[in-house]
């Protein structure tokens, strides 16, 4: 596995989902900044169904559903429908996310703590999740709220010192040494 940020605001991502798992997947994406999902879901919760009203196409996708889709996300549904739609995707050269067997999924979820700009993600690569999850909620105690003005105070900093003419070199001797004088990290 190779860890990796994605830039969601422009990505042409699809959801296909049911009732719970497809709440989860809108609101983890949603989180992260998507704003160009297609929503397939023949049985959505009814609250997300009369917010996104329609806006959910009510079935499961076929292969012309997700032209031009990049990324694609597949979760409650059954195994071989989940297979169905890896394997369509895969034909489309689309990365593909899904609930079960993680030799599936192109791409895995993390779990993740953010504070403005910062983002904390927490990968077994799709093994547990349930550790991946526990470890996100130790962290969420760890990097509290004060962390996202941290990077705001370090990103003007940053701003300055490289409008004077910083080299790479006195930067980051600078923001390591603003870290230490504010007493950030244990």
């Amino acid at each position: 596995m190779i860890p990796v940020d994605l830039n969601v605001e422009e990505l042409r991502l699809a959801v296909v989902a049911r009732e719970k798992a497809l709440t989860r997947r809108l609101r983890y994406l949603r989180r992260g900044g998507a704003k160009r999902i297609k929503v397939f879901s023949d049985r959505p919760e009814p609250a997300i169904a009369k917010r996104l009203g329609d806006r959910i196409i009510g079935r499961i996708p076929d292969g012309d559903d997700l032209k031009g889709v990049q990324v694609l996300f597949v979760a409650g549904l059954d195994p071989d429908e989940t297979l169905k739609l890896v394997q369509m995707a895969r034909r489309r050269r689309i990365l593909v996310n899904c609930d079960g067997p993680t030799d599936k999924s192109d791409i895995h979820m993390p779990s993740v703590v953010r504070r403005g700009d910062l983002t904390v993600s927490i990968s077994t690569s799709g093994v547990s999740p349930i550790l991946a999850n526990r470890l996100r909620k130790k962290l969420t105690k760890e990097y509290g709220k004060e962390w996202e003005q941290h990077v705001k105070d370090l990103a003007k900093a940053r701003d300055v010192w490289l409008a004077s003419g910083a080299s790479p070199k006195e930067l980051t001797k600078m923001i390591n040494a603003m870290i230490d004088e504010r007493d950030w990290l244990p």
